[in-house]
């Protein structure tokens, strides 16, 4: 990809001020307790699950014990194709994005 193709952004002073007041925190699995999230505000989980169909009963477990209900949950390398869509989440809407070959990148 050239620089010619990459699509610009423009940001006014309003998306400035909002970038500049995001209030975003990194916990990891043994500080997640400490999360305090009002009702306004957005909360986004992301998991690495490294193969669902091994690790899906520790990441319904976890999410069960923590009692929380994430707005948004992102769960990276599945490694599930299309034909094995059998995990779901009650409570939330799936929207997936399937690899076609086997590798990695970064």
């Amino acid at each position: 990809m050239n620089s010619s193709s990459i699509p610009r952004v423009s940001f006014d002073n309003n998306d400035l001020y909002a970038a500049q007041h995001v209030n975003c925190q990194t916990f990891d699995t043994d500080r997640i307790h400490e999360l305090n999230i009002g009702n306004s505000e957005l909360s986004v989980i992301s998991v690495n699950i490294r193969s669902i169909r091994r690790n899906f009963p520790i990441l319904e477990s976890f999410l069960f014990t923590h009692s929380f209900n994430y707005d948004i949950i992102c769960i990276t390398e599945t490694w599930l194709s299309e034909k094995e869509d059998i995990f779901n989440l009650p409570g939330y809407n799936k929207y997936c994005v399937y690899r076609h070959s086997h590798g990695g990148a970064s």
